[in-house]
C-alpha cells in the first residue's frame, strides 16, 4: 500500500486566514523538534510505502529547524513536500534557502495562492501576503524546486480562479494548480454562509477548468464529483484511511485532513503506539472493503454536499 501522511510540524502562523482549518495563529507553541523527530523515526516502520511525506502546518517556515526536519522526513518518506505560503518571520526564502532546503531532501513546494486578484487573495489571510508568495514561488523555482499551488474554492474568488490558473501556469512556472473543496473547520465553520460552494457550481466550474486546463488543473476534495484524492479516478467517492493520513500537532493520527481534530474518525495517537503498521494498516484494510458510494459521507465535514448534492 502507498500512503500519502500529512505531518503537522506547528498551529503558529503569521496570520488569521478565514478559511482555516486548523485555526492557526501566531501565539501558538511550536511542536518540539525531539516530538517531531521521535515521531518521524516511528514512521521509519512503513518505509518504502510512504510514497509521500507533506509537511504542513500553521507555517512550516516559521520553524528555524525546518531543515534539520526535512532530513529527518527524508527517511521514511520517498518524496517530502511542503506547505506553505512562502511568508516567514516577515520576510521570504531566498533562491539559497530553497537550495538548502531541496539538498536537506525537500522535493516539492506547494504554495497557498487562493487568486491572483490581490484584493480577493489578501481577503482570505487578512493580510497582504500575495506578493510576498508570488516572489517566493519566483525564487523556489529558480532553486530548481518543482513548485505548485493550492487553491481554495469559495465565494470569494469564484470569478478569479481561471485567470489565477492561467497567471500561475504561464507567468510564474507552476507545474500545476490544486483546487480544494472549501472545508468547514476551524475558523472556517464561522464563515460557512460566506465562503461555501453548492456542488452544483463547483462541479461546472471543475468541468471547464479541466477541459482548458489539462494536467496543469487538479480539483481534489469533492467527493460529489470524483474519488476524492484525485479527479483522475472515475466515480465519486470518500476514501478515508484508504492510504491517506493526517498526523496532528498533538499526534493523533486521523484518515484525512478533512476531519481534524474529529475524535470520532481519530485512528490512534503515534506518540503512545508501539505497533506502527498496525495502526496506520488496520484502518486501510476496513476502507478497503466498503464501497465508496455507500462511504462517500463519512466526513462530517461533508454533510452539507450531501444535503446540496
Amino acid at each position: 500500500m502507498k500512503m500519502e501522511i500529512h505531518f503537522e510540524l506547528t498551529l503558529k502562523c503569521l496570520f488569521n486566514c478565514i478559511h482555516c482549518s486548523g485555526s492557526a495563529f501566531k501565539d501558538y507553541d511550536h511542536v518540539e523538534l525531539s516530538k517531531i523527530q521521535t515521531r518521524l523515526k516511528k514512521l521509519e516502520a512503513l518505509k518504502g510505502d510512504i510514497a509521500e511525506l507533506v509537511l504542513t502546518g500553521g507555517e512550516p517556515l516559521l520553524r528555524e529547524d525546518l531543515n534539520d526536519i526535512i532530513r529527518f522526513s527524508s527517511v521514511p518518506a520517498n518524496s517530502v513536500t511542503l506547505f506553505t505560503t512562502g511568508n516567514a518571520m516577515g520576510k521570504i526564502p531566498s533562491i539559497s534557502d530553497w537550495e538548502e532546503y531541496n539538498s536537506s531532501g525537500l522535493d516539492k513546494v506547494v504554495f497557498s495562492v487562493h487568486s491572483i486578484d490581490e484584493n480577493v487573495n489578501n481577503a482570505y489571510f487578512r493580510a497582504n501576503v500575495l506578493k510576498n508568495t508570488l516572489e517566493s514561488i519566483k525564487k523556489a523555482g529558480a532553486a530548481g524546486m518543482k513548485v505548485q499551488t493550492n487553491c481554495v474554492l469559495t465565494k470569494k474568488n469564484i470569478g478569479s480562479v481561471d485567470q489565477t490558473i492561467y497567471a500561475l501556469t504561464s507567468d510564474y512556472g507552476v507545474e500545476k494548480v490544486r483546487l480544494l473543496r472549501f472545508v468547514s473547520q476551524g475558523r472556517g465553520v464561522e464563515q460557512n454562509d460566506e465562503l461555501y460552494v453548492d456542488p452544483a457550481t463547483s462541479k461546472e466550474i471543475i468541468i471547464a477548468l479541466k477541459e482548458k486546463y489539462g494536467g496543469l488543473f487538479h480539483a481534489e476534495g469533492f467527493p460529489s464529483l470524483h474519488r476524492c484524492r484525485s479527479n483522475e479516478y472515475i466515480g465519486p467517492g470518500c476514501q478515508l484511511g484508504t492510504g491517506f493520513f493526517y498526523i496532528d500537532t498533538k499526534g493523533d493520527v486521523l484518515p484525512c485532513p478533512a476531519v481534524k481534530r474529529n475524535l470520532h474518525t481519530r485512528l490512534g495517537n503515534i506518540d503512545g503506539c508501539q505497533y506502527i503498521k498496525r495502526l496506520f494498516y488496520f484502518g486501510a484494510k476496513i476502507a478497503e472493503g466498503i464501497d465508496a458510494r455507500d462511504d462517500e459521507f463519512r466526513c462530517l465535514s461533508q454533510a452539507s454536499w450531501k444535503e446540496n448534492s
